[in-house]
């Protein structure tokens, strides 16, 4: 090969590498342009749907118009007694210090109601001015579903036919339903099941799923009582006030529950306590619940 046709041969091979690169470019800017198309398509629809999720949210928000405070709470806590998970609406009014109004209400509409209070293990809130009030959602989760919760007070209605008997005295009641309570329950020491419906299903649960099993049993056989919440033992804890002729006294069935459990062995220690009694050892806010002035006497 001369030098002329080697330095043709060199053309034809650089022409043929720059072809070869041009195709490379085109593809890759192909590549890149296509990726950004997508990404663009991408991105517009992600705003698309944020967009109309909204109006959506104010369409169902604004079907339930609440003027104050007082409406504001009994229409959270029956929505809550639903165990609704989301709770949407338009609050009518002024919306200065609104967040901590709406913080205040949603308190007062989960302490309405042990059952609620309880079983609500988290929830937020958002809202956002409109017109002359606020858009208002609530999102809640529960440690029971509604279904459970219907099966718990099931269950009592069940087991108080069957346990109280005609010519029980008040007191007697009290005691039959408290120490089945603690006859059927474990204290579970994991401490990772806090419902009655636990109580129920696994035979296992923590204080305030033994307050919420014997709430249910004394409120379906009609003995007026309260969950109360304070500390004992230097940690968080719950049990129940009872009220037998005109007075109250305190029950701690799980207190009364020996630790490890001891099948069939019921104590009486925490039972029918005064405040002065279960004093002692448990703290409460007292200014809330009613007073326990004398200790229980016996007819």
């Amino acid at each position: 090969m001369n030098q002329e046709e080697e330095k043709a041969c060199s053309f034809v091979c650089s022409s043929r590498k720059q072809r070869v690169l041009k195709q490379r470019i085109h593809r890759s800017r192909w590549v890149h342009r296509s990726m950004r198309m997508m990404i663009a398509t991408l991105i517009f629809v992600l705003m698309w749907s944020s967009c109309i999720s909204w109006p959506h949210v104010e369409a169902e928000s604004s079907s339930v118009n609440l003027s104050d405070e007082h409406m504001m709470e009994s229409w959270i806590a029956e929505r809550l007694a639903q165990r609704n998970t989301t709770i949407q609406f338009k609050y009518e009014g002024s919306i200065d210090q609104f967040s901590q109004i709406l913080t205040e209400v949603l308190n007062d509409a989960l302490y309405s109601n042990p059952f609620i209070r309880y079983n609500v293990s988290r929830y937020t809130f958002h809202w956002k001015s409109f017109g002359k009030g606020a858009l208002v959602s609530v999102y809640v989760q529960y440690r029971e579903t509604y279904e459970q919760y219907q099966q718990v007070r099931q269950y009592a209605k069940e087991q108080v036919e069957r346990l109280v008997t005609p010519g029980m005295s008040e007191e007697q009641k009290v005691k039959t339903l408290h120490d089945f309570v603690v006859s059927q329950l474990a204290y579970d020491a994991t401490m990772t099941r806090f419902t009655a419906y636990e109580a129920i299903t696994v035979g296992s649960t923590v204080c305030q799923g033994y307050a919420l099993l014997l709430q249910a049993l004394y409120e379906d056989a009609g003995i007026t009582s309260r969950v109360v919440e304070g500390n004992a033992g230097g940690q968080l804890h719950a049990w129940n006030m009872v009220q037998l002729d005109g007075q109250w006294y305190h029950v701690d069935a799980t207190w009364n529950d020996p630790l490890p459990d001891k099948r069939n062995r019921i104590l009486h220690t925490y039972y029918l306590l005064s405040d002065e009694e279960i004093g002692r050892d448990h703290t409460w806010d007292r200014a809330k619940f009613p007073q326990a002035v004398q200790s229980y006497k016996k007819g």
